[in-house]
């Protein structure tokens, strides 16, 4: 084992004080104990667009001299945050440019050079998630004679002019020049204040250092997209213990949005979760098979369910094992409302006294956990207790439920599944309805989606409590969802709550008004509502009413949702997190496109 080197002040200021008197100083370079003659440069032009002009410092770092022995080249970087704020005055300023610049029949090229600059850093500075720097770049020549080292500086020079680049000498200020590219030198504001840096934003900053985020080799998390402006990697690190990890996606029909989350499933099994996938027009199942998932086939045609009175076998943790009954309750008062469109506070008693009645005809004792294990209580014998009740609230709610039960739609519930041959699935994908009634509430198939979503729910808290940490929970049509204030109040707790399983939900949709229950006013972006519960949000391409809705609703800067409409038909995205933004495009190969491509679209 090596021994650390250290040098401690003492020894840094003895350094100092021996080599000082072997320093010659000239308005040009600075000569070191006359062995290494040093020239440091400031850079002052820069390319208009440093995005576009990559390549600026590995140009510095392959400049081929005509002498090369004896000359080294060192490009440093000084970073500090800029206290930048656009302000009221900014943006009078930019509206007076905008009116400049259109009024004038030759515009003049600095203004317009202007106009841009500052809308830039208004579209930098909303995007919270980039930060806007000052930038200063030293170029550091040392060379083993006075000639060789102007030979260097005038080929450093040269180059620079190639790249549309020019550089200070910085005379009479090398000394201090020197000292600020050290690794152990000062720092002197004053020298900064007379030298103002290049104000610039992160993503331009990463073409000068594409790995300021760290190595292609560091686990970086997941792959989110790539930013439109400059096509750089965006990941994020969701396995960080007890966070909001959910998603939501904003998105018209083909703009993108299930693509998107078809990515996002294939991303997540990649990190080791387990994913159910609740699939309404059946565009899941090419996935599956591919990915060798479980399909659930339980759209309202084949007879399938998973029934709410089925009581969960023991989780194995006290807490969970005795809110096993209050979750049956919970799950039929929320099929039945979805069935009936709707219950009152009388119908929700008779819900609640049919059930009653079933578990003391099964010889369930609530009281009793021994007496909940293998009964085989259904939604027909619960509905057989309704019919026997003789009130006014038992008749309607039977009118309303007829057809379900005894006339045309009964045989959607003929066939009741069991879920523990799903808990060990990797991936399983639920099919939970017909594909039909796409832009209204259909509830077939919010029924079986609701059903689906508790089974999810009970396999979500056995995943945690057998140490199969992560779940994802997806949804790409919660349009249809909903609509129902039951259904809603459900996937809102459910928003809430998954993250304390190490769960996360994914839900899509194409209206976002079906995100702020009807009758809701003021800005909905708490932490009681499904968007405020939702981490990430992933807005696609819209209709102007949808993006009006947003707008009105959620804390979204305008310069964004302008965005928003620049990205529409190209399959650009704009991601939020927290309150951070950025705009990405998904970048796939050829063969993921084919198998994410939703049927009837063009991609």
């Amino acid at each position: 084992m090596l021994a650390n080197e250290i040098i401690d002040g003492q020894c840094l200021a003895d350094w100092v004080t021996a080599t000082a008197g072997t320093i010659d100083k000239s308005p040009g370079h600075l000569a070191v104990g006359n062995e290494t003659w040093v020239t440091t440069m400031l850079v002052r032009t820069w390319p208009y667009n440093i995005k576009r002009a990559t390549g600026l410092l590995q140009a510095l770092s392959h400049i081929k001299f005509k002498k090369p022995k004896g000359i080294s080249v060192r490009t440093t970087l000084r970073i500090i945050p800029a206290n930048f704020k656009l302000g009221t005055m900014g943006k009078m300023k930019i509206r007076r440019l905008e009116k400049s610049v259109k009024t004038a029949e030759f515009p003049r090229p600095d203004e317009v050079k202007a106009l841009r600059a500052f809308k830039y850093l208004a579209e930098q500075s909303s995007y919270a998630r980039v930060s806007v720097l000052d930038l200063w770049c030293f170029i550091t020549v040392s060379a083993t004679s006075e000639e060789l080292l102007e030979s260097a500086v005038n080929e450093v020079e040269k180059t620079l002019t190639d790249i549309k680049m020019s550089a200070t000498k910085l005379p009479h200020e090398q000394t201090q020049a020197f000292l600020e590219t050290w690794s152990a030198g000062t720092y002197k504001p004053d020298f900064y204040k007379a030298w103002p840096g290049r104000l610039i934003d992160e993503e331009a900053l990463s073409v000068l250092n594409p790995f300021l985020d760290g190595s292609l080799t560091e686990e970086r998390g997941l792959y989110m997209g790539n930013r439109v402006s400059d096509q750089s990697f965006v990941h994020i690190v969701l396995k960080r213990g007890d966070l909001n990890k959910n998603f939501i996606v904003l998105g018209e029909s083909g703009g993108g949005k299930s693509t998107f989350l078809k990515a996002l499933v294939v991303t997540l099994l990649l990190e080791g979760y387990k994913v159910y996938v609740l699939d309404v027009d059946g565009e899941y199942e090419k996935l599956c098979k591919k990915i060798g998932g479980v399909w659930v086939d339980h759209n309202p045609g084949s007879g399938k369910y998973f029934d709410p009175l089925k009581i969960p076998r023991p989780f194995g943790k006290p807490e969970e094992d005795a809110g096993r009954l209050m979750e049956v309750s919970s799950k039929l008062q929320r099929t039945i409302s979805l069935l009936a469109g709707g219950i009152s506070p009388e119908e929700r008693n008779v819900i609640d006294r049919a059930l009653v009645a079933t578990w003391k005809d099964s010889e369930i004792d609530p009281d009793d956990q021994s007496t909940w294990d293998d009964k085989k209580c259904n939604m027909h014998q619960w509905y057989q207790f309704l019919c026997q009740e003789d009130s006014n609230a038992a008749r309607e709610l039977r009118n309303r439920l007829y057809m379900y039960f005894e006339g045309s739609q009964k045989k959607m519930f003929t066939n009741s599944e069991s879920t523990e041959d799903l808990e060990d699935a990797r991936a399983v994908f639920f099919h939970v309805a017909r594909g039909i009634n796409k832009s209204k509430f259909d509830p077939d198939a919010a029924v079986k989606m609701s059903l689906t979503l508790d089974t999810v729910w009970e396999l979500v808290i056995r995943n945690k409590i057998r140490g199969e940490q992560y779940s994802a929970v997806f949804t790409d049509e919660g349009q249809r969802v909903l609509p129902n204030n039951d259904a809603w109040d459900f996937i809102n707790t459910l928003a809430s709550t998954i993250r304390k399983y190490n769960g996360l939900l994914a839900l899509g949709a194409n209206n976002p008004s079906v995100l702020w229950p009807s009758g809701s006013s003021g800005n909905n972006d708490d932490e009681n509502s499904i968007w405020g519960n939702s981490a990430y949000k992933v807005l696609f391409g819209m209709e102007d009413s949808h993006i009006s809705q947003i707008q009105k609703k959620a804390k979204i800067p305008d310069e964004v949702l302008n965005k928003l409409n620049d990205l529409r038909g190209n399959h650009g995205f704009i991601i939020r997190v927290g309150k951070n933004f950025d705009a990405l495009r998904l970048e796939l190969s050829s063969e993921e496109l084919e198998l994410y491509k939703t049927e009837g679209l063009n991609q």
